[in-house]
């Protein structure tokens, strides 16, 4: 595996990487750069030794970067992974950040009969090398199908949780679907903004006193 250094991040290829490889991954770095990540030695977890592995032996190209605190690296910068149980099983939907996933549009994709959002006990009995929130978008690992919302499939890079909170990979987006090669479809909303103190005060006022 060859390694170059670019900033703040370590950027990794299989072999020698061609010209527009490297400028891919140039560009890679620069966009990593604006997240304020640090490099820093990757945990031994075998979740992350698992998809670096991966990574590594199909020849993507990626940053591998970590989070030094809560405001390093804003998260809402970070692809979300939703886990879904249906009537056929276990998936996962990756969405923009500041998107909620639509159920009824994902039941009507799949084919579903029932679909919801997997329970705690059972995203640990799934993933026990992953902390809540940091679960990769990368169903190859899994053995499980990956549905990605449109919006986010034509973005030109993909950064994502590892496994923890700190742990963040940079790739290509045009990488990850060949690797994942995720089903594509719009079914992700924008999160709708909670209503402002004068507005529920005002729903409040109205409520103990309807006009007449």
């Amino acid at each position: 595996m060859a390694g170059s250094r670019c900033g703040f991040f370590v950027l990794h290829g299989a072999g020698t990487a061609s010209s527009g490889a490297w400028r891919a991954a140039d560009s890679l770095c620069f966009h990593g750069e604006r997240f304020g990540l640090r490099v820093a030695k990757i945990q031994d977890m075998n979740i992350l030794t698992r998809c670096l592995s991966v990574l590594d032996q199909r020849g993507i190209h990626y940053a591998q970067s970590i989070r030094e605190g809560p405001k390093a690296a804003p998260a809402q910068r970070l692809a979300q992974t939703v886990v879904y149980w249906g009537d056929n099983g276990f998936g996962l939907l990756v969405l923009q950040p500041d998107a909620e996933v639509d159920f009824r549009e994902v039941r009507r994709l799949m084919g579903l009969k029932e679909v919801r959002v997997a329970t705690k006990l059972e995203l640990e009995a799934l993933f026990p090398d992953c902390e809540p929130g940091a679960i990769p978008p990368v169903g190859n690992l899994f053995d499980l199908p990956v549905l990605m919302d449109e919006s986010l499939a034509v973005e030109p890079f993909l950064a994502f949780n590892l496994g923890t909170q700190r742990d963040v990979i940079y790739v290509v987006m045009a990488d990850y679907h060949n690797l994942v090669n995720p089903l594509v479809a719009s079914f992700a909303v924008k999160k709708t903004a909670p209503a402002p103190v004068w507005a529920l005060r005002s729903l409040e006022r109205q409520l103990v006193s309807p006009e007449r």
